[in-house]
């Protein structure tokens, strides 16, 4: 362990603040936006379909 990060103080002594709440989701732009998307059962994950040379490849994705 480094010098530094031996003074460092205890987990239990650090403090944190929150000065606020963001997101930016599959589900919304802002944070009601995707509150609202989860409680009514949207779900963020969809099909994108690419065509290949070979033949359709199937892919999922999730933001």
């Amino acid at each position: 362990m480094s010098p530094r990060h031996a003074a460092d103080p205890a987990p239990e002594d650090r403090a944190a603040v929150v000065t606020g709440l963001g997101l930016t989701t599959a589900l919304g732009g802002d944070v009601p936006a995707t509150w609202r998307a989860l409680l009514d059962g949207v779900c963020g994950v969809e099909r994108v379909d690419f065509a290949e040379p070979e033949g359709p490849a199937q892919v999922y994705l999730a933001a």
